[in-house]
């Protein structure tokens, strides 16, 4: 059903004889967003912001979505540092060396981390001055 509200809103505005950049200029969306919406590319959109989209688009038209926008599911989406970060899942993944310092600071009561980290970090401001 969302495909044939894509379909409809890019005939409508055909039909109404609106250029791209006019939509564009218009409903201030970006190109691409317009675009996506009438191609029925809507996984390239961040779900948050495409019912607000679909609302503008079709408001600019005068196009009545009805129940449309119910049928609009997140889609699950990986930022790209998500995809850069290794996670340890067991200590196969961790080297001795890094296990041995793992452990180590686990054993340290937290006030103490705090108490170097402050220690630290005033040295590095003490050097850096």
């Amino acid at each position: 059903m969302i495909q044939e509200v894509c379909n409809k809103l890019k005939e409508k505005r055909k039909e109404l004889g609106y250029s791209p950049e006019y939509t564009v200029d218009k409903t201030k969306l970006h190109p691409s967003v317009i675009k996506d919406i009438e191609n029925g590319s809507l996984k390239n959109i961040n779900y948050i912001y495409l019912k607000g989209f679909f609302k503008i688009y079709a408001s600019f038209l005068g196009v009545e979505l009805g129940t449309a926008l119910e049928e609009l599911q997140p889609q699950p989406q990986i930022s790209k540092k998500q995809k850069k970060v290794k996670i340890i899942r067991n200590d196969k993944d961790v080297t001795p060396v890094a296990q041995r310092l793992i452990n180590t600071v686990k054993q340290i009561p937290p006030d103490a981390k705090k108490k170097v980290l402050i220690i630290f970090t005033s040295h590095l401001c003490y050097w850096i001055l």
